[in-house]
């Protein structure tokens, strides 16, 4: 099965949805469990970010084998964190605040919305993404793909990721 698409952008708080044509696009276990399991075949990661004039700042394409994950962070120590799972048909998404956050008792505060059938999570206490790690597992090596205090990536006003 073609995957339907994900994305996740920070239209000012990190957003979550996944696109409605063979998929439900309902992935309600974000609002108690934190988690989100959208079905499909997935190999590719691609990020797109613009400028202030809504110019394209960057385009930038990965290709996702069957076991890789990669982890975005918000300005405001919110995590998205993805796992391929069942050899790439399904990605696992969850969650939670990097760990200095989440000691004083932070955690991701998620609200649901919908129009036309197609619902979307919103991370409302996150703030824009401000960056992307990759990591490849048969390397187990971890790459910045995207950061928000480094140039070029710092002149990004929005930034968006697709999973398909």
């Amino acid at each position: 099965m073609a995957a339907d698409a994900v994305i996740i952008d920070d239209g000012g708080s990190t957003r979550i949805k996944q696109l409605k044509n063979v998929a439900t696009g309902h992935m309600d276990d974000f609002l108690d469990k934190k988690k989100g399991h959208p079905d499909g075949d997935f190999s590719k990661l691609r990020i797109v970010a613009l400028k202030a004039d809504g110019t394209t700042l960057l385009t930038r394409n990965k290709a996702m084998q069957k076991s890789d994950s990669f982890t975005i962070t918000s300005v405001n120590a919110q995590l998205v964190l993805c796992e391929m799972e069942n050899n790439g048909k399904t990605i696992h998404l969850s969650l939670d605040s990097e760990p200095a956050v989440k000691a004083l008792g932070v955690e991701p505060m998620v609200e649901a919305k919908q129009h036309g059938q197609q619902r979307r999570y919103i991370v409302s206490n996150s703030g824009p993404i401000k960056k992307i790690e990759f990591t490849d597992d048969s390397t187990g090596t971890t790459t910045t793909l995207f950061d928000i205090t480094a140039s070029p990536d710092m002149e990004s006003v929005y930034t968006m990721v697709i999973v398909t």
